[in-house]
């Protein structure tokens, strides 16, 4: 089944912001970021189902290098990303979008 990938407002802005404080760490770094972040994408695209649940509908994928959670769900043919957050933000943050 072919899936329809969907990124919430915040989700966007979360990616935007990560890619931007790399980038101030390490020119470069940002772009590093982007490309770690579009290969786990291709990848839940590919396999949704293969990240565990982290709450009833909502599962995790993680960015092994980056330390991110890519937080999704999956209803249908849609994968809708809610957060992307590093590993060790507080997880209520994203746990009020809806």
């Amino acid at each position: 089944m072919k899936h329809t990938l969907v990124i919430r407002p915040l989700a966007r802005q979360d990616m935007e912001d990560a890619y931007d404080w790399y980038e101030k760490q390490r020119p470069g770094r940002g772009d590093e970021f982007a490309l770690e972040l579009r290969k786990r994408m291709l990848e839940i695209l590919e396999n949704p189902e293969i990240h565990g649940r982290v709450r009833r509908f909502i599962r995790a994928a993680t960015m092994p290098r980056s330390k991110f959670l890519i937080y999704y769900r999956v209803k249908d043919a849609v994968v809708t990303v809610i957060a992307v957050q590093h590993a060790r933000a507080n997880p209520k943050r994203w746990q009020r979008r809806k």
